[in-house]
């Protein structure tokens, strides 16, 4: 089964910031933000399995420690020698809670424990008040720690974005699959398909999900067919959005009466030409006219654009990516195409050319 391992690749980036810690004389680097600490536990939690609760208190620990910036050479920065019944006070959490969850940032080493012979947590303060020897929870791990957490913290965004785009894939398929098919929710497999998207995403699941899908629609697929750029478009014989006139490795491809000469293309849409022209593959292409349109708001309606078809999905799409400036709500913007492509008022000519097409001037600036 495919998970995330939770551990950093070697090389991998980090989501830490120089800026977040001062540099002392001999150019090393020292006394890192406390909270800047903590938000990179935040982002590590799900791999590292921290509840919230676990984190709320580490809050707690933090706020009791009266410097910000984190550093070995004075105890009370790094010390929290706060008792559990402070610490559940300020977590509002019971005293139970916080023993409990304290072992649990202990085992996953967040935090270590200074403490006396009887475990009690105390501070020792000279004559001007400053604390010289303190016994309690040092969180000098997480500075120790700091680029590890970091590298866990950026590749599990990386696997979470990933993750999201394909459980956006199979319930885009699902319901594509639904409105083609006629399935009913009372149906045992869109059911099943329902609960999968319904709980937590896992990656292996899905993947075998979006392969159900396709075969769905489009029959057979051969192995190395890519399985979810069949299921971007509902015309089973078009495969991939892109013309041929703009990347020749592309199939010709079904356009009905719309024939793109590519410098015109190239014109008027330079944007969108940029954006695709370094695509390989169908699949990439078709991810790619995606996430434009995602960017553009344009998620919920893009299955409607791509019932055009192809050549008229790329044809819109670049038509409001060009005027993205002078549209105010591009999926309104998008729908008043439509109607007007439906009613014969616009065709693809028009949009080619460079005249902005104001369907409804509420929609337009």
């Amino acid at each position: 089964m495919t998970k995330f391992s939770g551990m950093p690749p070697n090389g991998g980036s980090s989501v830490a910031s120089a800026g977040h810690y001062s540099a002392v004389s001999n150019g090393s680097v020292t006394a890192p933000d406390k909270w800047y600490l903590l938000r990179t536990v935040e982002a590590a939690r799900v791999p590292l399995g921290l509840k919230s609760t676990s984190l709320t208190l580490l809050r707690a620990m933090l706020s009791f420690m009266r410097a910000d910036r984190v550093s070995p050479a004075k105890v009370d920065t790094h010390i929290c020698f706060a008792s559990n019944a402070s610490l559940a006070e300020r977590a509002h959490v019971s005293v139970q809670t916080v023993e409990r969850h304290i072992s649990r940032l202990v085992d996953l080493g967040l935090v270590e424990r200074v403490c006396s012979g009887n475990g009690k947590r105390w501070a020792r303060r000279d004559r001007k008040g400053r604390v010289v020897l303190a016994s309690g929870l040092s969180v000098l791990p997480m500075v120790d720690r700091h680029q590890e957490l970091s590298d866990i913290a950026e590749e599990y965004a990386v696997f979470a974005e990933r993750l999201r785009t394909l459980r956006d894939r199979c319930a885009l398929a699902l319901a594509h699959v639904k409105n083609t098919m006629g399935l009913s929710k009372d149906d045992a497999f869109y059911q099943h398909a329902a609960r999968l998207l319904r709980r937590a995403p896992c990656e292996d699941a899905l993947n075998e999900l979006l392969k159900t899908l396709s075969k769905k629609v489009v029959g057979k697929p051969e192995d190395n067919d890519p399985e979810a750029a069949k299921l971007m478009v509902p015309d089973t014989k078009v495969e991939g959005h892109k013309e041929p006139e703009l990347n020749p490795s592309v199939s010709s491809t079904n356009t009905s009466d719309i024939h793109l000469d590519e410098n015109t293309v190239k014109a008027s849409f330079p944007t969108l030409c940029a954006e695709i022209r370094t695509a390989t593959t169908q699949r990439e292409c078709a991810d790619r006219l995606e996430h434009i349109a995602s960017c553009l708001g344009l998620t919920q309606i893009w299955p409607k654009l791509c019932a055009k078809g192809p050549a008229m999905s790329f044809l819109l799409l670049g038509y409001i990516l060009e005027r993205g400036d002078k549209v105010r709500n591009a999926r309104r913007y998008a729908l008043a195409l439509v109607r007007d492509i439906e009613n014969g008022s616009l065709n693809w000519r028009q949009l080619l050319s460079q005249t902005i097409h104001s369907p409804r001037s509420k929609f337009a600036a």
